[in-house]
């Protein structure tokens, strides 16, 4: 675990810290509970920080947990890393089918995607997976006990489907359309198959 975080440290210190003077200009976007660094335009992340925070105010009415205002040095950062490629060197296995991550700790959680693109009230795959690792931090916030993990992923996936109106509206909880492709019918999945 040790060795996993040394590397992860390692890792965003090199993509930060050490980037080609060719490298696109890392930004940062701070809001009430989250701070996210991207490569993409200031514009670009603020509209994001806001779109999370009409999210989290979302989770709140729907669930009726509101948790206090974290402190500023405890928001869940987010770091937009840009490619899938670069995504899956962070998180230790390039081989892997990874969207995305979150690493909850007692302070400080963070999440790593790739860049989210911005499609009006649309919402892109890598922005769905933030959405999920997200619901996971909120869930793990609001319930004092463990849950079981097809809940915790069930619910991340029932409030990662989700719709940002122009007006400021949300909707949560459409149909998952994402995970269709992994719905592989031609297999003849069995429904314990399915559960798993």
């Amino acid at each position: 675990m040790i060795t996993a975080l040394f590397r992860l440290c390692l890792a965003i210190a090199a993509l930060v810290g050490l980037a080609a003077p060719a490298a696109a200009e890392w930004h940062k976007a701070e809001s009430e509970n989250f701070v996210i660094y991207s490569d993409s335009s200031a514009a670009d992340i603020r509209e994001f920080a806001q779109r999370l925070e009409r999210y989290h105010v979302a989770m709140t009415k729907l669930t009726g947990f509101t948790p206090p205002p974290p402190s500023p040095s405890n928001r869940v950062t987010v770091y937009a890393v840009g490619s899938d490629r670069t995504l899956k060197k962070l998180y230790g296995d390039t081989g892997s089918s990874v969207a995305g991550f979150y690493i909850p700790r007692a302070g400080s959680s963070v999440a790593f995607v790739p860049n989210v693109r911005l499609r009006g009230s649309e919402t892109d795959f890598t922005m769905i997976v933030l959405l999920h690792e997200y619901a996971h931090h909120f869930t793990i916030s609001a319930n004092p006990y463990p849950l079981p993990r097809w809940m915790t992923e069930g619910m991340a996936e029932f409030f990662a489907a989700a719709k940002f109106a122009p007006d400021g509206a949300m909707d949560i909880g459409l149909p998952a359309n994402h995970r269709v492709g992994d719905l592989n019918f031609a297999d003849k999945l069995s429904i314990r198959e399915l559960l798993d």
